[in-house]
């Protein structure tokens, strides 16, 4: 039987793994939570994906979509410490976006008044 010697080493490189809209939102979330500027490639852009953008945007986050020889890229410069800017969070119709948006709410508000916009 061979054997095979493992050196550890740094690991230098990238991964590229198919588009997912699951790990867009997360994308998008972990760079606006981030300090400074990041940048995602190969996302699906989609209305859910959209609507955490604008979501992120209500905590003051700025995004910029480049449409570049690689394909559409999302630059995104994060805050750190998100301060709500605007007074609703419209996730649209998306329900990942409630889904994620609500618990990244509760942690960095104090208060977060929920509106029922169906009735």
């Amino acid at each position: 039987m061979k054997s095979i010697k493992i050196v550890p080493r740094r690991l230098k490189g990238s991964v590229e793994i198919p588009p997912s809209k699951s790990i867009s939102h997360r994308a998008i979330i972990c760079a606006s939570l981030s300090d400074g500027l990041s940048k995602i490639e190969n996302i699906i852009f989609s209305e859910d994906i959209t609507a955490t953008l604008l979501g992120m945007k209500a905590f003051g986050v700025q995004y910029e979509v480049k449409d570049d020889e690689e394909g559409l890229n999302l630059l995104i410069r994060g805050k750190g410490n998100l301060n709500l800017i605007d007074n609703v969070i419209d996730c649209r119709e998306s329900g990942s976006t409630l889904r994620f948006l609500i618990p990244v709410s509760l942690c960095r508000i104090k208060k977060l008044p929920l509106k029922d916009v169906a009735n």
